[in-house]
């Protein structure tokens, strides 16, 4: 698209009953000499403009031009079927349909040898439907100071590269029905775009973002937005570009290890991710996400075969895996011996074992809660509680042991987050940022009990004051409590470090 384009859409003016009589005596139309030339006589048709009306313009075609008249409608080869159609309807489209000799117009470009047409776009008038030309060659029509159509009017006329500065610096200005830009303007739409779609403040510095508007600013005319469904085949094109470039990097007799966990979604959507790892020929580390698959049905080793085999398959890497990673669960035992036949019966040359690697993190994970429940420590509840209902622990029934001091940190960590004002009066006795309030540890949630003992650690003076001025003196927390946090986080601590190499 060359500067002269326009950003605005063509339907603005569709429908409209346009008298050409006030424009015979702008600056917009051509004023051609008393007796113009032969080669003038092949451009200009003898259409008197007075008796002449526009044909309807499409929406689709967009009307372009030095101010905001318009007077002239681009060619462009993405909307060439309904350009032609409109053309050949006018007077001089018709008139040049009828020829059998002599030069016809060539609207896409095909016949014209100067290197110049890569500067220019092709236009036509929207009354006269004729072509914007000159009797010179387009190289020098380019270097003109001014167009020779223009000559013998047009006496205080912008040179033609001076038009086409204007032209691009109004690319980003409105449109007759639009407000100016201002930043004013410009922060109203930001804020309103962000509240509308619900997106975080802190989206406006992500530099992607940022990268978006400089890119469309670079354009020009207004980019077009394409529809959600194109954007997700968009999306689902560039993810197995993406998969591709990466697979190329396995050297030919490479292999390459799996892990895949499932994974259930807060709609209760079941998916299973398999992602591949492996070094290239450089001894880089490479690892590409080979699916995201939904699930469906029981969760069956032989299922789970089905889906990683259909993703060995579409990647053509069923005989170039070297070990599988997977949890503990006993599922992954018969999805990995039917894996192996699998692999087998494709290649029956193949007879080299693919290895399950239990993962070394779950193992890990696993001992915790064994220890924890041994000493009836870990948490029983699968989610994060939201709702206060009151405390089952009194003074009179507490203990020394590590479950009830675990059990009131707990309960302190609902207690306040189960409110906003309880959660505000618990800030607001802290001094030093970040103020930060207690959390919960989950059943489902690796590493969820020591993160809440730390917090409770480092929050402890908090505690203390927050149970004495709130009346909760049953959470209080003693001095022997505090140490068995202290042990426990002595304990859990180098399981935390070990899973979150």
């Amino acid at each position: 698209m060359s500067p002269l384009s326009d950003i605005y859409s063509s339907s603005i003016h569709e429908g409209e009953v346009m008298n050409p009589l006030p424009y015979l005596q702008s600056d917009d139309l051509p004023t051609f000499p008393s007796e113009p030339t032969a080669s003038q006589q092949t451009v200009t048709s003898n259409t008197d403009l007075s008796f002449t009306q526009p044909i309807s313009i499409p929406p689709s075609l967009q009307r372009v031009g030095p101010d905001r008249r318009k007077t002239w409608i681009l060619f462009d080869n993405m909307s060439k079927k309904e350009f032609l159609e409109w053309w050949f309807e006018t007077q001089s489209g018709a008139s040049q349909s009828q020829q059998s000799k002599g030069k016809k117009i060539q609207w896409d470009g095909v016949g014209y040898h100067s290197k110049a047409w890569a500067k220019f776009d092709q236009v036509a008038h929207y009354i006269t439907a004729s072509e914007c030309s000159c009797s010179v060659t387009l190289w020098r029509h380019l270097k003109a100071d001014k167009c020779q159509q223009y000559a013998a009017g047009a006496m205080k006329q912008s040179t033609i590269q001076q038009s086409m500065q204007h032209q691009a610096a109004r690319i980003t200005s409105t449109g007759p029905d639009e407000e100016p830009f201002t930043n004013e303007l410009w922060e109203h739409e930001i804020i309103t775009t962000i509240a509308v779609l619900r997106l975080p403040f802190s989206i406006i510095e992500h530099p992607q973002i940022q990268k978006l508007i400089c890119l469309a600013h670079r354009a020009p005319s207004v980019p077009h937005f394409p529809s959600a469904r194109t954007v997700r085949r968009r999306l689902a094109g560039e993810v197995k570009q993406q998969q591709q470039t990466v697979l190329q990097q396995l050297p030919p007799n490479a292999k390459l290890s799996i892990a895949l966990d499932c994974w259930t979604s807060p709609f209760r959507q079941a998916f299973m991710a398999v992602t591949g790892y492996f070094l290239d020929s450089e001894w880089n580390y490479c690892e590409i996400l080979l699916g995201f698959e939904p699930l469906h049905g029981a969760h069956s080793g032989a299922n789970l075969s089905t889906v990683v085999l259909k993703l060995l398959q579409e990647h053509q890497i069923t005989d170039r895996v070297l070990a599988f990673t997977t949890d503990n669960a006993s599922n992954n035992n018969t999805l990995m011996s039917s894996v192996q036949e699998a692999v087998q019966s494709l290649d029956s040359s193949n007879d080299t074992m693919v290895i399950h690697v239990p993962c070394l993190a779950h193992v890990i994970q696993l001992s915790l809660k064994e220890l924890l429940g041994e000493m009836k420590a870990d948490p029983k509840n699968n989610t994060t509680e939201m709702e206060w209902m009151g405390s089952s622990t009194s003074s009179a029934q507490q203990t020394k042991e590590i479950a009830n001091t675990l059990n009131k940190v707990r309960a302190l960590a609902v207690f306040i987050n189960a409110s906003p004002q309880r959660r505000e009066a618990f800030q607001s006795l802290q001094s030093e940022l970040p103020k930060l309030v207690p959390i919960q540890d989950v059943r489902s949630r690796w590493n969820s009990t020591f993160l809440m003992l730390r917090r409770a650690k480092r929050l402890q003076s908090t505690f203390d004051e927050y149970c004495v001025e709130y009346g909760q003196p049953h959470l209080k927390l003693d001095a022997e409590e505090w140490r068995q946090i202290e042990y426990l986080l002595w304990i859990t601590q180098p399981f935390f470090k070990f899973k979150t190499i």
